[in-house]
């Protein structure tokens, strides 16, 4: 299955995202128009990320992805809030991939 989860590309993916090593991406600090994941990527990540391939991610989720990529836990609510543009507490593609080709 080509967009199975697979932690190795998801934390390589994540050191390249993370330029500082803080652990977070914080807003603006990508150079004007140098996306951090391209649009293709970004729905890469979200195909592995719906767990349940309900076409939304859900907070835990969301959570679960991060933990097992050892990402930052702490800035896992915030991005999803940030990301669940229209309040409905799940992500839906776009809104995942609108995000992250942003920030």
């Amino acid at each position: 299955m080509k967009d199975a989860h697979d932690p190795v590309r998801d934390a390589a993916l994540w050191r390249r995202s993370d330029a500082n090593g803080e652990g977070h991406l914080p807003v603006g600090t990508e150079p004007p128009g140098k996306a951090v994941m391209t649009q293709e990527e970004a729905s890469s990540l979200f195909d592995r990320i719906d767990a349940d391939k309900d076409g939304q991610i859900t907070l835990g989720e969301w959570h679960a992805h991060v933990q097992a990529t050892g990402g930052n836990l702490l800035d896992v609510y915030t991005k999803f809030q940030r990301s669940d543009r229209d309040g409905s507490r799940a992500v839906d593609r776009k809104e995942f991939v609108d995000y992250h080709v942003r920030y």
